[in-house]
């Protein structure tokens, strides 16, 4: 895909998606691994794991491309605003 391409593409879901990761792909380099954890640990605890420590460790291997995970059950937080104290405080609500 030429750059003038992309960067269309990019201007039209910039507001519904994350910047993209582009990346070259060499076809011959097909995934050598696949794996799953599992554990007497919580889901949330074993992503957290896998995410934070675990990916670390693999990308520091000579001659790993790529980590992906597929599956994570990562910690959320939910925050509510209230509007009326917000704007009392000049503080205007933002979502990023």
């Amino acid at each position: 895909m030429s750059e003038k391409k992309f960067q269309l593409l990019e201007q039209n879901f910039r507001q519904i998606s994350t910047k993209p990761i582009v990346e070259k792909v060499d076809p011959d380099a097909t995934p050598i691994m696949w794996f799953a954890l599992s554990g007497e640990r919580s889901v949330r605890e074993l992503s957290t794991y896998a995410d934070e420590i675990l990916k670390e460790q693999l990308q520091k291997i000579n001659g790993v491309g790529a980590i992906r995970l597929y599956g994570l059950r990562l910690r959320q937080a939910r925050v509510w605003l209230d509007a009326d104290r917000l704007r009392h405080m000049a503080l205007p609500p933002r979502t990023s």
